[in-house]
């Protein structure tokens, strides 16, 4: 980073805040955009601008007529800012600085966004380096077979979900590297002295949701190359464990708020629930059709899934949504779903989700844009994320090659 992330004085702008709107439109390189998300997670007045921006942007979305009227170019632009500058009078600096530029992206979109898909089409496939990931993931592996998320700019609570999306990528790859088998070895060995006897991984506190089902998900995936019976038992006891902590509603929420389920939190039982009926497990029909249900019910008219109900997007648009299209919720892919601030975990869920060639090659393109190439932590990924901060680099590096595996 430039400088390190500090609070403006009282009442004065950021000077970050001019670099905001191409950051929210994913218009900037990885490594700047990089540094961008650092500085928000420390200046409260960045953070104001980002959502008055997001505000605006999906304002103008639901402004954008179409089809267009057969008038001039020029009148419908002028047309559209002043309908929309009214709301907006108490904007901050980058809110004035994106109505500045918008007669100019409304022109430039309708002459460079299809032809830079047109271009997309030409640049060769996008590559990883894959045994150097893996070889990463089994280094940084600890004694006891777990993955410290502490020790790569992660949160410790998180030890066994991490560990967990770990194991399901070394699972994924395992024909790859020879000494992969030894580190599943010792991954599951960890997972299984983690569980209690109620069937949960990891300790009890309000979100370990985020432990167990990540960690109920690696159990199963290592399932399917060694369907042994002691693995089995393991999985029978964690897949109980979520039908047990499933709402009434049909979702997951945080402990003791059972009937308040958001959609985040439960695509992970959600997506194991699904991996255990394809592994043979046939008691699951109703709890997913239950969960698939609500999750429905938080997608608006526009193709977006709330974090929920409807229209609630506390951590933006794209996570959640993602969250349905991966899941089987929705199928309609929102308009500029890609074109924003999209995280790691929205990746992960998309690119689990129906697509065309293109589409797919722009995950790609996103997934081996974060990966590091050269210096100490070659192979691994960045965290690029807003949950960085919990999962780390390890948390980065799993869920990239996850996702990779299904692009």
């Amino acid at each position: 980073m430039d400088d390190p992330p500090r609070q403006p004085a009282d009442g004065a702008p950021c000077p970050w805040a001019s670099e905001l709107p191409a950051w929210v439109q994913g218009e900037m390189d990885p490594g700047r955009a990089m540094e961008i998300r650092d500085h928000l997670q420390g200046c409260a007045a960045c953070g104001v601008e980002l959502e008055e921006l997001r505000t605006l942007l999906c304002e103008f979305e639901d402004l954008a007529p179409a089809p267009p009227p057969r008038r001039d170019l020029a009148e419908r632009v002028l047309a559209l800012a002043q309908t929309a500058l009214t709301p907006f009078r108490q904007l901050g600096p980058a809110g004035w600085a994106w109505m500045g530029m918008v007669a100019a992206t409304v022109l430039l979109v309708l002459f460079i966004r299809a032809p830079s898909r047109d271009r997309d089409r030409e640049l060769p496939p996008a590559t990883i380096a894959t045994s150097d990931a893996l070889q990463w993931l089994v280094a940084a592996q600890e004694s006891d077979g777990s993955w410290n998320p502490a020790r790569w700019g992660g949160r410790d609570r998180w030890r066994v979900g991490l560990s967990g999306l770990a194991i399901s990528a070394l699972a994924d790859f395992e024909d790859e590297l020879p000494d992969l088998r030894r580190a599943l070895d010792r991954g599951v060995a960890f997972l299984s002295r983690q569980q209690a006897a109620d069937g949960r991984f990891g300790p009890p506190f309000a979100e370990y949701l985020y432990n167990h089902a990540p960690a109920t998900l690696a159990i199963l995936h290592v399932m399917e190359r060694y369907p042994v019976p002691e693995l089995a038992a393991v999985a029978r006891r964690a897949v109980d464990h979520l039908l047990s902590e499933q709402s009434s509603r049909g979702g997951w929420g945080y402990a003791g708020g059972a009937d308040a389920p958001n959609a985040v939190i439960s695509a992970w039982p959600l997506e194991a629930l699904l991996q255990a009926r394809a592994h043979g497990r046939s008691d699951l029909d109703r709890s997913i059709g239950s969960a698939l249900t609500w999750l429905r019910s938080l997608v608006d008219g526009r193709g977006r899934l709330g974090y929920d109900r409807p229209g609630a997007f506390p951590h933006g648009v794209a996570t959640p949504t993602a969250v349905g299209l991966g899941l089987g919720a929705s199928s309609s892919w929102p308009p500029g779903l890609l074109d924003g601030d999209y995280d790691l975990l929205a990746l992960y869920f998309l690119s689990g989700a129906p697509s065309d060639d293109v589409t797919r090659e722009r995950l790609r393109r996103r997934v081996a844009s974060l990966q590091v190439r050269s210096g100490t932590h070659a192979g691994s990924f960045r965290s690029a994320d807003r949950w960085a901060r919990d999962g780390g680099r390890v948390y980065a590096t799993a869920l990239a090659l996850l996702a990779w595996n299904r692009l």
